[in-house]
């Protein structure tokens, strides 16, 4: 992550120096040569740092019942990391937000189904004789998992806080 910061420093360096420049052509080409492919490396920097970022956060392997080893993984400094160094790449850190929502989504849902069919934590029991406790169940619920996606968020992107 340094050398990708390192390398956005040196490009931007040689920007300006051979902007800055009235050289012959030949070191003019020979540096927009240089700033070329010192782009292309950076770009290709930043899509392996997206591919084994999505790798790490898929979670494919875990739990969705067991909030807890989802946020160990989100709690990885080196993804916290990664997920800021992909915020200097709009296109790569909406697609990593979109498939970290997308996860979640299925995770609540899956833990949502689980409660409603008494095989999860936090198991709403619905009472024939109550409907207003079995809505009230379910609310409850609702507000938990509102929250905890909340406290997840915030900890993956603790200075966006929204």
């Amino acid at each position: 992550l340094g050398a990708l910061k390192e390398i956005g420093e040196v490009h931007e360096n040689l920007k300006k120096a051979f902007s800055s420049d009235s050289h012959s052509s030949s070191s003019s080409t020979s540096g927009l040569d240089m700033l070329e492919e010192l782009a292309e490396k950076h770009e290709s920097a930043y899509e392996k740092l997206y591919s084994h970022i999505t790798t790490t956060l898929s979670l494919d392997n875990l739990d969705p019942a067991d909030p807890e080893t989802i946020e160990d993984a989100y709690s990885d400094p080196f993804a916290r990391s990664a997920l800021s160094a992909l915020s200097n790449r709009p296109a790569f850190a909406s697609h990593t937000k979109e498939l970290i929502v997308s996860y979640r989504r299925n995770s609540v849902t899956k833990r949502f189904l689980l409660a409603l069919t008494g095989s999860g934590n936090g198991t709403i029991t619905l009472s024939p004789h109550d409907p207003v406790s079995y809505v009230g169940d379910i609310l409850a619920w609702v507000h938990r998992a509102v929250s905890e996606e909340n406290e997840v968020y915030a900890h993956i992107y603790p200075s966006t806080g929204t």
